[in-house]
């Protein structure tokens, strides 16, 4: 999938405040492990939709955004501090430069999360 500089500035608007949620809620001393699942299905929810051209997760979406947030786990989530260097151990009140961070490892595995989407979709209808 070869995105172009308007989607990508489109998907980038969809993702801010949710990427922007998940890094706050994974700050040193501001850990909230329910924000914190409930904004990593909310972008793998918004890349499902993208990816699908829906505004509509239906009931049978689900296990595909199960699937996207496992692979985003694996890729970025799990490991933040090595990918894009969060900070653990510290406090951080500027998350403009680990959003962008956050959001280009998205980009640099589109066509990757965009085939996994493919097939558990294909798998689902079979």
């Amino acid at each position: 999938m070869k995105l172009t500089k308007r989607e990508k500035f489109m998907l980038f608007q969809a993702l801010e405040f949710e990427i922007h949620r998940y890094l706050m809620s994974n700050t040193f001393g501001r850990e909230d492990p329910i924000e914190k699942a409930e904004r990593h299905m909310n972008i793998s929810r918004i890349l499902v939709g993208f990816i699908l051209c829906t505004k509509y997760i239906e009931l049978k979406h689900f296990e595909i955004m199960h699937e996207v947030h496992d692979f985003l786990a694996e890729i970025l989530t799990d490991r933040m501090d090595e990918v894009i260097g969060f900070p653990i151990y510290e406090k951080i009140y500027d998350y403009d430069e680990y959003v962008y961070k956050f959001f280009h490892i998205i980009i640099d595995h589109i066509n990757e999360i965009e085939k996994l989407i493919e097939k558990v979709k294909k798998e689902n209808e079979e």
